[in-house]
């Protein structure tokens, strides 16, 4: 065959060859797991409490490995990956914290056990609150009042109106562990706050301007019933 012929055959068999992408259901499904992994990193392992491991800036540099794993093993990998940038997890105190009726629910792991993390990721997410002792937290402090303030969650893109598509990830992900773990009044909303997270993903992810991505996110605070939100 003369090196002509074959650069041509080459050029037409190319485009069967190239990595098959996941569709948009797989991952939006594999983003709500990894919302509520990165949540119950950020308020429950040591390290991360502490403030030695931006793990904002963990998540950015995840998502796309999470975004492009071509099946559930490869996921699982990109898991075990990004949760070993945690750090080693600190020894428990022997005590857990006390809470409130009302945040009860806050401390709901079954999500854990579902079959999209694997042995491996699941024994991680479990040993993680196994040794959790309360400590001072680099992401939360007490304001005024004994309300919760969340200075360090303003990072990255506090200067865009239209972050890009990992920043717009993480900010959903901020608020809605904020309100996961620290608001008073979950039991209470007109909506599970589990569902909402699974709705507002594809509008955060989809957002193709700043009108967009900033409607999207005004949706969502709605959902809190509250006018505080």
């Amino acid at each position: 065959m003369k090196p002509r012929s074959l650069i041509f055959c080459l050029l037409i068999t190319l485009p069967t060859i190239s990595v098959a992408q996941v569709s948009d259901s797989i991952y939006y499904n594999r983003l709500y797991y990894v919302g509520k992994l990165w949540g119950h990193v950020k308020y429950y392992h040591s390290e991360v409490a502490k403030g030695d491991v931006d793990w904002d800036n963990e998540l950015i540099q995840a998502l796309e490995s999470i975004k492009t794993a071509p099946d559930n093993d490869a996921f699982n990998n990109t898991l075990l990956s990004f949760l070993s940038t945690a750090g080693d997890i600190g020894d428990a105190s022997g005590f857990k914290p006390s809470f409130p009726d009302s945040l009860n629910n806050n401390t709901d792991f079954s999500w854990i056990q579902n079959d999209i993390f694997s042995d491996s990721v699941q024994s991680i997410l479990e040993n993680i609150w196994d040794r959790f002792s309360p400590q001072d937290n680099v992401y939360v402090n007490a304001g005024s009042a004994g309300n919760p303030t969340f200075n360090n969650d303003n990072g990255l893109y506090e200067s865009a109106h239209y972050p890009k598509e990992h920043e717009r990830i993480l900010a959903l992900f901020r608020y809605w562990n904020i309100i996961n773990y620290f608001f008073p009044y979950k039991y209470i909303m007109d909506q599970d706050w589990d569902i909402t997270l699974l709705e507002f993903i594809p509008p955060i992810v989809q957002a193709q301007s700043a009108l967009s991505y900033n409607l999207a996110f005004k949706e969502l605070t709605t959902r809190i019933n509250d006018s505080h939100a």
